[in-house]
């Protein structure tokens, strides 16, 4: 067997200087990915401030150690404000965070007091969330599985990243501060009252009351009254029940006493017709 002496050339082979010489050119890449996972869910996220992202993973890095630039691409991140554009210096050090993102409070003065007037009035403010949890990209599955799992509610698939606790993310949101409101408004009204009911009857307690119902206004105040009786219902009714448990009562003791006459009414007779038979 003889080697031809014209040059061979195998066009998958490439030499040291040709892959460092396409790595420097930056238009080479022998490293694979992962398709796109979906967008991270926008519910619930400050839209002002707040972002989406997706993610990728490396399948293999391939000839050239790819390392450094392939960790710079393994995120997107975009606006949950459509388009809106993102503050680089807040998102810089979140962008390998698959999990909840939570920023600042929201500002005292974007929070209402409640309630609106009168006393005991406070403002509760909460953190702003920035980002939900990122789900996992599909490795190794084919068009008609990706169709098929995209189906699949975006919660369950991001609870298969174990850096990812669902469960502290809901705590976090959780996570709240309040203050007293020091204005106290009266409650003034404005309301149209119908008529009050009649009043009701007179409870054991010895109360009775009433209602009435508001048709226009946004704080109605005074809508039942309630005032004391002198005849409450529970007392009548013991009343009564006491005569009948009286009137009873003198039947049972009417039927026992004739009981008891006629049993000794029967021995005296019994008596009378054994001295009788003694005689004779």
């Amino acid at each position: 067997m003889s080697c031809s002496k014209e040059q061979q050339t195998d066009s998958l082979w490439l030499s040291g200087d040709a892959a460092a010489a396409a790595a420097a050119a930056k238009d080479f890449s022998t490293t694979q990915w992962s398709p796109w996972s979906e967008w991270s869910s926008c519910e619930g996220i400050d839209t002002s401030k707040g972002w989406k992202k997706r993610r990728r993973s490396i399948i293999s890095y391939g000839f050239v150690d790819d390392n450094e630039t392939a960790e710079d691409t393994l995120f997107e991140v975009a606006s949950c404000l459509e388009g809106g554009t993102l503050n680089s210096s807040e998102v810089s050090s979140n962008m390998n965070a698959t999990c909840c993102v939570f920023g600042a409070f929201v500002e005292w003065s974007e929070v209402e007091c409640e309630p609106a007037c009168g006393s005991g009035r406070y403002q509760i403010r909460r953190r702003r969330r920035l980002q939900n949890p990122v789900p996992l990209p599909e490795v190794g599955k084919s068009g008609k599985e990706n169709e098929n799992e995209n189906e699949k509610n975006e919660k369950d698939k991001s609870a298969k990243d174990p850096f990812c606790d669902l469960a502290k993310c809901d705590e976090d949101a959780a996570e709240a501060e309040s203050r007293r409101c020091h204005d106290v408004p009266d409650c003034t009204s404005d309301c149209v009252y119908l008529e009050w009911t009649q009043w009701s009857s007179c409870s054991c307690s010895g109360l009775q009351s009433r209602i009435r119902k508001s048709v226009s206004g946004t704080i109605c105040p005074d809508m039942n009254e309630t005032q004391r009786c002198a005849n409450a219902s529970c007392k009548e009714e013991v009343s009564s029940m006491t005569y009948v448990y009286a009137a009873g009562g003198g039947v049972v003791g009417l039927l026992l006493l004739s009981g008891f006459f006629a049993f000794w009414k029967y021995g005296r007779t019994e008596r009378q017709q054994a001295a009788t038979y003694d005689t004779l």
